[in-house]
C-alpha cells in the first residue's frame, strides 16, 4: 500500500492557464526537501539564536566565521506590540551582529526611539563557517 500524504492544493481559479501555473507551482515548490531548500555552498552556514534587548544589544557573538546577513523578528507571545527590530552585521567583526528594537516616540509622532522595555529577539544570521582551530 502506497504512503500517501495528503496536501493543501490551492483552489480552482476562472481562467485555466492561471488554474494550471498555480498548480504547477505548488506542487513543485511542496516537493522540495528541506536539503534541497536548505542546501548551502560548503564554505557556507545558517545560525540561528535569541537574545533579550532593552534598546540595543551589540557585538552578539552568532557563531559564524562571518555574516553576510541577519534577519530578527520580536517574540511577543503572540501579542502585538507597536515596536521593531533592526540587525545588522557588527562592523570590522567577524561572525557578531548588532540588534536594535525601536518604538514610537509616542501616539501621533512616528520618530522611532530606543525601546525601554525588554524584548526578546529571535534572530538568523547567514554567513560563511567558523574555520576550525585544531
Amino acid at each position: 500500500m502506497a504512503n500517501t500524504i495528503k496536501r493543501y492544493r490551492p483552489s480552482s481559479y476562472p481562467d485555466p492557464q492561471l488554474n494550471l501555473d498555480m498548480k504547477t507551482a505548488y506542487d513543485q515548490l511542496s516537493s522540495l526537501s528541506d536539503s534541497a531548500v536548505f542546501a548551502l555552498e560548503s564554505n557556507q552556514a545558517l545560525a540561528s539564536g535569541s537574545t533579550t534587548v532593552t534598546g540595543s544589544q551589540n557585538r552578539i557573538e552568532t557563531g559564524l566565521g562571518t555574516v553576510s546577513n541577519v534577519v530578527a523578528t520580536l517574540d511577543t507571545g503572540g501579542s502585538p506590540v507597536n515596536e521593531w527590530p533592526t540587525a545588522t552585521p557588527t562592523p570590522n567583526a567577524n561572525g557578531l551582529i548588532n540588534i536594535a528594537v525601536f518604538k514610537p516616540t509616542a501616539a501621533g509622532n512616528n520618530t522611532p526611539i530606543a525601546s525601554t522595555t525588554p524584548r526578546l529577539v529571535r534572530w538568523f544570521a547567514f554567513g560563511s563557517r567558523k574555520e576550525s582551530t585544531q
